[in-house]
């Protein structure tokens, strides 16, 4: 599994799951130490991909509401999103 030890996921996997962000935002996300699950979670939701079964099973709470508020404070995000 790609990432760095202890299945703690690298600056290559947020990139990859994210696109493009700050050097900022990168690191503010790395820092919540999330998992590839949450992280996935995170950008379903700002994409509107997250079904409502989806949202019920993983409320926007936790480490998925950090990494969102992150997310939609990072310009490069919101530009690609638009």
């Amino acid at each position: 599994m790609p990432g760095t030890k202890e299945g703690m996921l690298s600056a290559a996997d947020v990139r990859h799951q994210v696109g493009p962000v700050t050097d900022h935002t990168l690191l503010a996300i790395l820092d919540c130490k999330p998992s590839r699950e949450e992280l996935e979670m995170a950008t379903r939701y700002l994409s509107g991909e997250a079904s409502e079964e989806s949202r019920i099973e993983h409320p926007m709470t936790g480490k998925v509401a950090q990494i969102c508020d992150i997310l939609r404070a990072d310009a490069l995000y919101a530009e690609e999103e638009e």
